[in-house]
């Protein structure tokens, strides 16, 4: 009866082992997981904040083509009144007029 009972405390003693084991590996598993979780969340704000600069980004290039089309179309306008002017003075020139 002793030995039953002296193999029944060891196969408790191996069962709470096992359970300790158990119980350290579930914390491991739970702080890998809050460890995924931050890392899951930090890569989604990280998404979210390259959508915005993407999107940023895209309305920048917008801006700078208006800009370079205003720019082409005020340099058109002035060479025409540039033109409009060396034409004045070869007027003038051609009238006998000295141009100040």
């Amino acid at each position: 009866m002793l030995d039953k009972l002296s193999e029944l405390d060891k196969r408790v003693a191996a069962l709470a082992e096992r359970h300790l084991r158990s119980r350290e590996q579930i914390s491991e598993l739970q702080a890998k997981r809050r460890e995924l979780e931050k890392r899951l969340n930090s890569d989604s704000s990280l998404a979210e904040e390259n959508r915005a600069l993407r999107e940023k980004v895209r309305t920048l290039e917008e801006e700078v083509s208006t800009f370079a089309g205003r720019e082409g179309e005020i340099r058109a306008r002035l060479q025409t009144i540039l033109e409009r002017i060396s034409t004045l003075e070869n007027e003038i020139q051609d009238a006998g007029v000295a141009p100040n």
